[in-house]
């Protein structure tokens, strides 16, 4: 048991990820202090009842063998997930969506009760001394984001071993719920195929699935330098992005620039940079678009326009002529819509978080050192903007081929004849 939960944990502990991650980001996961971590440790119980009464009331009665078993299960823990994965319900048949807590639409998807994983926590001594002789003080310091981790690979196995779908699909490869299912369906003998979500980081654990339906050549060459590759592996372009093909932009002026905001990055430096580039170019019409995960409140001018959480990336980037970010995988998106995008370290970051997609390094997009660099690099299109489009091909198979718009169709042949293989 300790293994599994060492595996499933992997990104976080072997990969070192809580380690380097900043602290906005480390405390979705783990409590700053002792009293943060205590809070940690008792919210499981503390919630228990209520998440229980929650559960029963909205999706246990329709949570039956006849509505669940033998399908297709979409896994989605986030909006992003849901983006990527729900174009599955119209080229697979008998395919749903399945979920966890998560608020998005309660009608159209069931959850999988991992509130329950508390019912297991008898077993985080012995998971968290094997975690203390491999992991050492970190065994300590997270030990309230392992104790809530305990217990996953128990509620995936069960829900997996009652209904047997025909299949899992799953699109993130790391966080712990999805390592859990897939860890649970390896040992049950349930097909897993894994889709990209988005770009990949040196943090990623190595590629492991039955069937892996990757963007391009970028996202295969960096799986490749994370270890041993199993699994079948096909290159599709990226699904979500179909619908917004007819919106790549073809201005050769800059009139629109979007801003967009990480959790890496400090809100200073953030207003700093928004208040430089308004100055600068007072005709531009700016967006600031913060993180959708992004809680802090940012006193941005009146002038700026802000964009919204409940704003696909893909409408806000089809507004804009340019964009600013820093260690993001919005430069993709924003290239794949024909869209200037330069890599600017709005804050400044750990040398192994530096152009962590490696878009500069890949010529995807220019970097711009220091703000005044980077308002040259502005000045110098505002009239005369190129086309970029032909940048993201080392990230994206299917540009320029005929199935350029038609990702989700070719993810549906794949998975298909994948699991007519398997049958």
């Amino acid at each position: 048991m300790e293994k599994i939960y060492d595996d499933i944990l992997k990104f976080y502990f072997a990969q070192n990820y809580l380690e380097v991650a900043v602290p906005t980001v480390r405390k979705q996961f783990t409590g700053e202090n002792w009293k943060a971590k205590l809070i940690n440790y008792m919210m499981p119980f503390a919630k228990f009842a209520k998440r229980h009464f929650e559960y029963n009331r909205k999706f246990k009665s329709h949570f039956t063998t006849k509505n669940i078993g033998k399908k297709a299960w979409l896994f989605i823990g986030s909006q992003n997930n849901r983006s990527t994965l729900k174009f599955l319900l119209e080229e697979l048949e008998d395919s749903i969506l399945v979920g966890y807590g998560i608020p998005l639409h309660e009608s159209d998807h069931f959850q999988i009760p991992f509130y329950r994983s508390v019912l297991s926590a008898w077993k985080f001594p012995k998971i968290w001394n094997y975690f203390w002789h491999k992991y050492g003080n970190r065994a300590v310091k997270y030990g309230d984001f392992l104790f809530n981790c305990v217990g996953l690979y128990e509620v995936a196995y069960a829900a997996l071993e009652k209904y047997r779908p025909k299949c899992l699909i799953l699109a993130n490869d790391h966080s712990e719920k999805q390592r859990a299912l897939r860890y649970a369906a390896k040992e049950l003998n349930i097909p897993i195929v894994y889709i990209q979500h988005a770009s990949i980081s040196n943090f990623m654990p190595p590629l492991d699935f039955d069937l892996s339906l990757l963007e391009g050549q970028g996202a295969w060459d960096k799986y490749k330098t994370l270890g041993i590759i199993k699994g079948d592996v096909r290159l599709i372009g990226m699904p979500k992005f179909d619908n917004f093909i007819q919106f790549r932009n073809d201005s050769t002026t800059i009139q629109n620039i979007g801003i967009c905001a990480n959790l890496l990055d400090n809100q200073a430096d953030i207003t700093r940079l928004i208040n430089a580039t308004q100055v600068k170019f007072p005709e531009c019409k700016i967006t600031f678009r913060p993180h959708p995960g992004d809680k802090r409140i940012f006193e941005i001018p009146n002038i700026i326009k802000k964009s919204t959480k409940t704003e696909s990336i893909f409408d806000f980037l089809k507004r804009q002529d340019l964009i600013i970010a820093g260690s993001s995988s919005v430069h993709l998106e924003a290239v794949l819509l024909n869209v200037s995008s330069i890599y600017f370290e709005v804050s400044e970051l750990q040398e192994n978080m530096k152009d962590a997609y490696g878009y500069v390094k890949n010529g995807l997009v220019e970097q711009a050192s220091n703000l005044d660099n980077l308002m040259n690099k502005i000045e110098l299109g505002i009239n005369n903007r190129p086309s970029v489009l032909h940048k993201a091909r080392y990230y994206n198979a299917v540009i320029g081929t005929e199935n350029d718009g038609k990702s989700g169709a070719l993810a549906g042949k794949y998975i298909r004849a994948f699991l007519e293989n398997r049958c």
